[in-house]
């Protein structure tokens, strides 16, 4: 029996002892930021405005896709820390492209009413908080979400280089700032 106890706490021990050294996820998001070998195609998509766009119009900026929704509370809370990202960023080649997600992972998306109330108020939460970057309809977003980047849960950041690679995924808890201004300080 005394056996069986001293290899428990042994066996206990160790255990606590590895995961003691686990990275945190604070400490694994500077390993997020990495070259990756995935190089991103060039997507279409159609602007708050109703303008139809190409990715390609970013070539030779780094970009922040931000994938966002009305409902998501963290992806809200990030805008004035986005604001300021972009004041901050935009003089070395930097853009932010929102892409409104707002029915990710619904399996049935297909109610218009439900569509047409879900883009207007997107629009207004982009007025109202003053977001001045390029937003993209939740229409043609959402495509891209989940076919491009395989985005499954909100909020999620990608950053790309000029080239399109993506250079980091960047989820909730995550230091985006952090990482911002280290992919920018490599550049």
């Amino acid at each position: 029996m005394f056996r069986f106890i001293t290899a428990a706490i042994f066996l206990t021990t160790a255990a606590i002892g590895t995961w003691a050294q686990q990275p945190t996820a604070s400490s694994t998001s500077d390993a997020t930021v990495a070259k990756t070998e995935k190089k991103i195609a060039d997507f279409d998509f159609v602007d708050f405005d109703g303008k139809k766009r190409k990715f390609s119009e970013y070539k030779g900026k780094i970009v922040l896709i931000d994938f966002w929704a009305t409902w998501c509370g963290p992806c809200l809370a990030d805008i004035p820390k986005l604001k300021k990202l972009y004041e901050t960023y935009k003089a070395q080649n930097f853009e932010i492209l929102g892409m409104n997600s707002e029915t990710i992972g619904d399996e049935d998306a297909s109610d218009p009413e439900f569509a047409k109330e879900a883009a207007a108020r997107a629009k207004q939460i982009v007025k109202a908080r003053g977001v001045n970057w390029l937003q993209a309809n939740a229409e043609t977003s959402l495509p891209v979400a989940v076919k491009v980047f395989g985005v499954t849960k909100l909020p999620t950041k990608v950053v790309v280089d000029g080239d399109g690679n993506i250079l980091a995924t960047i989820g909730e808890k995550d230091d985006t700032e952090k990482i911002v201004s280290g992919i920018l300080a490599k550049k």
